[in-house]
């Protein structure tokens, strides 16, 4: 087995170990995102960061703390921060990277961030890695050498 061989097998080896970590890094933020979690809409980069000129809603006292809208569901976790999230309905999502967010008010700005769950972007690094890996895998032929040339 050739150097480039080892180095191939083994990180080929580690992407498939981080994926199945992933996937159940995945289940488990996907819970914890349906749950309104805190943390969890914390983690990940943030790749939506936008300042809206909004004035800060009123909440009823009457209000449950969480609602629906039509294209997601919210958390209210005070006067000045809500969680939001698009609508999990077992694998109804048609996205590998739904983004989940929050929303905070100072004054009459609002700064929503919105983040990609942290496990699909791990899931999807390490699949490409574990891809190329394979591919150069089945490709890589080692070099023979015959009497003073090189052949393929």
């Amino acid at each position: 087995m050739t150097a480039i061989s080892t180095v191939a097998v083994g990180l080929f080896i580690a992407a498939w170990v981080v994926d199945v970590a992933a996937w159940f890094l995945g289940i488990a933020e996907m819970i914890a995102m349906a749950r309104f979690v805190p943390k969890v809409y914390r983690m990940g980069p943030c790749l939506l960061r936008a300042q809206v000129a909004i004035r800060r809603p009123i909440w009823p006292r009457s209000t449950a703390p969480t609602g629906e809208t039509a294209s997601g569901r919210f958390k209210i976790l005070g006067p000045e921060e809500v969680l939001f999230r698009p609508h999990v309905v077992g694998l109804g999502i048609h996205t590998p990277f739904p983004f989940k967010g929050i929303v905070r008010w100072q004054g009459v700005q609002a700064n929503v961030e919105g983040r990609p769950l942290l496990a699909s972007i791990v899931f999807f690094g390490a699949w490409l890695v574990g891809w190329t890996m394979g591919g150069m895998l089945a490709l890589h032929r080692p070099l023979r050498v015959r009497r003073g040339s090189c052949s393929y």
